[in-house]
């Protein structure tokens, strides 16, 4: 049989079964399209989410939180805390000299009141976190400038808050430039016996302007400002 009889023969076949034929080839194409398609939203996928986990700070960077782990727990990786274990600034500095570490950065939160503006149907307070951080170094931070800017390093008039602040208010968060230019109040919340002997609270507050709305993952807390008004929170309390 020559080329020419088989050609024609499987012409002639696939004319008798047209039908069966196109449909068969419809399925391969498809097939193949789709396979294309979910292997490109596979990768597009990973490098976007590469891509935002690094706007937040380095991908290898490893939060070290203020507890000591309890005793005989060195061979799990389930470790359960123990008592809180202050971390200070010699603490930093040790770690920073460790090998491979590249750079550290402190992370100190204070409770705090906040009182939003009024109106519009927004609650009257708020009972939250001020996260203080070293502003300086926010490239090696988890945190992410969704809409504005971050504080000034040494602003003591400026904050950031977090998209769960505009859930709190009720706002969308499609929207986050909503709350960048109000002012809201923080008060940092201290104990002092009274005169009539009881324990009483009194406030050190400040109003602060909201310059950016961020997604953060330094600690947890809606309000972003530079370390040193967490430090001076701590001092007051």
């Amino acid at each position: 049989m020559s080329w020419r009889d088989a050609f024609r023969m499987a012409f002639a076949s696939g004319t008798r079964r047209f039908g069966r034929t196109l449909l068969t080839a419809l399925a391969v194409t498809l097939a193949s399209a789709l396979l294309v398609a979910l292997a490109t939203i596979v990768v597009t996928a990973n490098s976007r989410v590469l891509a935002q986990v690094s706007k937040g700070g380095p991908i290898t960077s490893i939060k070290v939180v203020a507890a000591a782990a309890q005793a005989g727990q060195l061979e799990t990786d389930s470790l359960r805390p123990s008592a809180p274990h202050d971390l200070t600034e010699a603490d930093r500095t040790r770690i920073e000299g460790l090998p491979d570490v590249t750079t550290t950065s402190g992370v100190l939160t204070s409770p705090v009141l906040a009182v939003p503006p009024e109106g519009r149907g927004y609650p009257e307070q708020i009972l939250e976190h001020a996260v203080g951080v070293d502003l300086r170094r926010s490239n090696d931070l988890p945190i992410t400038v969704v809409a504005g800017r971050l504080p000034s390093a040494t602003s003591t008039t400026e904050v950031a808050v977090t998209l769960g602040y505009l859930d709190r208010l009720h706002l969308d968060a499609d929207t986050p430039e909503a709350v960048i230019g109000t002012t809201v109040l923080l008060g940092s919340p201290q104990v002092y016996l009274g005169a009539n002997g009881q324990r009483d609270y009194r406030g050190r507050w400040v109003a602060l302007d909201i310059v950016g709305v961020v997604a953060q993952d330094a600690a947890a807390g809606e309000f972003v400002v530079p370390i040193d008004q967490t430090r001076a929170d701590r001092a007051w309390a």
